[in-house]
Formats: structure tokens, C-alpha cells, sequence
């Protein structure tokens, strides 16, 4: 094998190290040791803010931020700190707030096609009024997610497979898929919408683009869809 190759199969593990955590679920090792201290919860007040905060994603983004900057002081992936940039700032709000937009759109209308077809379960289009525990929790959240998914693993997985469109296709199913809690039409649909974040993260260089995005449609979707 030869260096090159041995450095690309080295990132491409260390993709995967987030992943398996992330996909892991409430039976990982971090995830049962906070339980066992704080105790099982109804995921609601400020439980769920403990909860976004502290148990979803928090093991993963930790890992991805900890190779990340492994990576990138061996060389093998640009510093973190490049993809944390505020500026274009004019950009970063357009792609962040167009995309967030353009998601929770294109959402409601397949939720509109199937309840229309009468084949939508466990969603329902109506008014929800906003939860502010909820949002705060997405607040944090949401940037861990962006993080991982948009942030090291495009730009892990682009270095290890030299090719911009695989590594979003990767990330973004990864994405989608990873939120086992809802049912497998709505996760290919969440795919969808990692990729549109990617394209934001691509054109800015920044993730707070994708982070503004999500922070748009998460706050939209959670008022104009009843869940369950």
C-alpha cells in the first residue's frame, strides 16, 4: 500500500470512528453512564434540553472535533478552525436562511402529496405552537450535527475518497439515517436535506451556513408538523 493511499485509508477510519458511536444509539457506553447518574427522563422541559444537549450527539461531535484536529496537525485534513469562519457573512446568512427555507418547503409539500394520497402516518400538517425548550435544545443540537455530518466527515471523506459528491452522498445519508426515530420515507427525506446543506457548506466554506439552515427549517417544520 502505498503512503498515499495508507494516509487515505487512515482518514477513512477515523470517519467511521464517529459513526459508529452516533448509530450506536442510548445503548453506548457515554450515553448509559449519564443515565445511570442522572436517571431516565420524560424527554420534555428542561429534560429535553439535557437531553440534546448531553445525550444525543454530544459522544460524536466530541470524537469528530478530537480527530479533526489530530488530522489537521498531521496534515492530512485542513484545521478545524477554517470551517468556523464567520466570514463571508453576507453568504453565510443567504445559503444558511435560502436553504433552510427551500428544506422546510420542499417538506411540507411531500407531506401535503401524502396526506392528500392519504398515505401520510404520523405526521400531521397543522399549526404547533413553539416549544421554547425545544428550541433551545436544537440550539446546540443542531451545531453538533452540522459538525459531524457536514463538517468532518465531508471533509474526511473527501480526503479519503478524492471525490466532492461521494463525500456528500456519504455524509448525507449517514445524516438521514441516523434519526432512527422516525419512519424510513422521512429519513431518505432528511438525506435530501443534509445534502442541500452540504452544497451550503461547500459554497461558503463555513458551517455555520448549514448550521443557520437547520436552525430555519427545524424551527418552520416544528410548527407547521404534528409528530406522532
Amino acid at each position: 500500500m502505498t503512503p498515499d493511499l495508507q494516509r487515505r485509508f487512515a482518514v477513512l477510519l477515523a470517519a467511521a470512528v464517529p459513526l459508529v458511536e452516533l448509530f450506536w444509539g442510548p445503548s453506548s457506553p457515554p450515553r448509559r453512564l449519564i443515565l445511570a447518574v442522572v436517571g431516565e427522563h420524560e424527554d420534555r422541559g428542561p429534560w429535553m434540553v439535557f437531553h440534546h444537549w448531553f445525550l444525543y450527539s454530544l459522544t460524536a461531535a466530541a470524537l469528530s472535533t478530537v480527530l479533526w484536529l489530530v488530522l489537521a496537525r498531521r496534515g492530512l485534513l485542513p484545521p478545524l478552525r477554517d470551517s468556523l469562519r464567520l466570514t463571508p457573512s453576507r453568504d453565510i446568512v443567504l445559503w444558511g436562511v435560502g436553504v433552510g427555507l427551500a428544506v422546510a418547503a420542499l417538506n411540507v409539500a411531500i407531506f401535503a402529496v401524502l396526506a392528500w394520497r392519504g398515505l401520510l402516518e404520523g405526521f400531521a400538517l397543522q399549526y404547533v405552537p413553539p416549544d421554547g425548550w425545544s428550541l433551545l435544545g436544537n440550539v446546540v443540537s443542531n451545531f453538533y450535527e452540522e459538525l459531524i455530518a457536514r463538517g468532518f466527515l465531508v471533509v474526511a471523506l473527501r480526503m479519503a475518497f478524492r471525490s466532492t459528491p461521494l463525500a456528500v452522498a456519504i455524509s448525507s445519508l449517514c445524516f438521514g439515517f441516523g434519526h432512527t426515530q422516525y419512519p424510513v420515507f422521512e429519513r431518505c427525506f432528511i438525506a435530501v436535506a443534509g445534502a442541500m446543506q452540504c452544497v451550503a457548506y461547500l459554497r461558503t466554506r463555513s458551517l455555520w451556513a448549514p448550521y443557520v439552515a437547520h436552525e430555519v427549517y427545524d424551527v418552520l417544520l416544528d410548527c407547521a408538523v404534528k409528530v406522532g
